[in-house]
């Protein structure tokens, strides 16, 4: 009986556990598998620091009787916390949302505020208060911070400043590409 209700009580740390990690994989996912450099460097140097140690392992450890496969998973599971620790903690999202923007990411994020459909609560906010590293796109993002007052507050927002949103939606659709 106590047997059972423990395994119950396993299953239902491995559900949110699993839902967890279902929800990181397609955030992951929605931005292409992406991470920012470092990282990957410090799942670099996590991964030199893998293979050092598995290089002095002294040959009576248990590890060097199970073989060089565990050998190998252990250097590699190095990265692999750096990785997951990374994701886990929110380092992915904080670094997608302040990374440089494209016209047309700037156009979706402008486009998005217009009909309240934010993909979080301070998108709006986080635009138009980090620098672009763009000169053109700063002008955009800079004007954008100039109209906030005027359009980030409840009833009534300014209808000749969300007009003028509007107007930078279609120009920033309309420049070239910059990836």
């Amino acid at each position: 009986m106590v047997r059972q209700l423990l395994a119950g009580l396993h299953l239902l740390q491995i559900v949110p556990l699993i839902l967890g990690a279902s929800g990181f994989f397609l955030f992951w996912r929605r931005t292409r598998f992406w991470f920012p450099r470092y990282a990957h460097i410090l799942a670099a140097i996590a991964l030199g620091v893998g293979v050092s140690v598995v290089c002095n392992v002294p040959p009576d450890a248990p590890i060097s009787r199970a073989g060089v496969g565990a050998k190998v998973l252990l250097a590699l599971a190095m990265p692999i916390v750096v990785y997951v620790y990374f994701v886990v903690h929110g380092g992915q999202a904080a670094a997608y949302r302040n990374k440089a923007k494209t016209a047309a990411e700037m156009a979706g994020i402008i486009d998005r505020f217009l009909n309240r459909a934010t993909l979080y609560p301070q998108e709006w906010n986080d635009f138009v208060e980090c620098k672009h590293p763009d000169r053109t796109l700063e002008c955009y993002r800079k004007r954008c911070d100039e109209l906030d007052p005027l359009v980030n507050r409840p009833d009534p927002q300014d209808a000749k400043a969300l007009a003028e949103l509007g107007r930078m939606v279609e120009e920033l659709r309309r420049l070239p590409a910059n990836d």
